[in-house]
């Protein structure tokens, strides 16, 4: 993390999981109903689960994103993946035409949102993670985590990417969470969306954002945000 004051980390009100329940829908949605659902967890038709989150618009123009730390004995070959995925995924959220930008910080350094190349593969408890709502979960292939304050403006960001994420997977699953990240947290169990959205559930195909998703990201941010 980058550059946060000891004063701002204490005004920490909270912090949300990206995989802490899937927005179930059947069949496609209206690009509003879409937008409701990734970003507040929100089943058509209904209410909001949870108060959207969002980056500050003065550092939502200039986020850093870095590999801050690799695990010992992380695969050397997953992790050159990772890296050219992170750089992938960048080039795509800073295409999509909201008002939000990212910008890759060296690797090993604190960054806005800091990727984490964790040794545990999916499917093993998460130990050492550093994310208390994670510790003794069962690991998927990506977690994202994000720190709010009261007024549910985004402090920080943490990405956590499992050992053993299978090569055709990881410009997926790096895209969703690096998106995840800026606050759209929810996935959608649909199967209408498994092919086209990077928020599907049961789906790590999609490697560019577009369509919904990236009308999504621009409600988010929007250009007069």
């Amino acid at each position: 993390m980058r550059g946060l004051p000891a004063a701002v980390l204490c005004l920490t009100f909270g912090a949300a999981l990206a995989d802490e329940g899937a927005v179930v829908t059947y069949g496609r949605m209206s690009d509003s109903d879409f937008y409701k659902a990734v970003s507040c967890g929100a089943v058509p038709g209904w209410g909001c689960r949870s108060t959207p989150v969002r980056w500050p618009h003065d550092r939502a123009r200039r986020l850093s994103v870095s590999v801050a730390m690799k695990d010992e004995g992380y695969p050397a070959a997953t992790a050159a993946r990772i890296s050219a995925a992170i750089d992938h995924a960048i080039r795509q959220i800073n295409g999509a035409g909201a008002d939000v930008r990212l910008r890759r910080h060296g690797d090993e350094k604190p960054a806005d949102i800091a990727v984490r190349l964790f040794g545990v593969p999916e499917g093993r408890t998460a130990r050492g993670s550093g994310i208390a709502d994670l510790e003794g979960r069962s690991m998927t292939a990506g977690y994202v985590s994000v720190d709010y304050d009261a007024g549910h403006t985004i402090r920080r960001g943490r990405i956590l990417l499992a050992a053993d994420i299978g090569e055709r997977n990881v410009e997926s699953i790096v895209l969703e969470e690096l998106t995840q990240s800026l606050g759209l947290l929810f996935d959608i169990d649909d199967t209408a969306y498994r092919s086209t959205s990077v928020f599907a559930e049961r789906g790590d195909d999609v490697t560019d954002l577009s369509g919904q998703d990236a009308d999504a990201l621009r409600r988010h941010y929007p250009p007069s945000y």
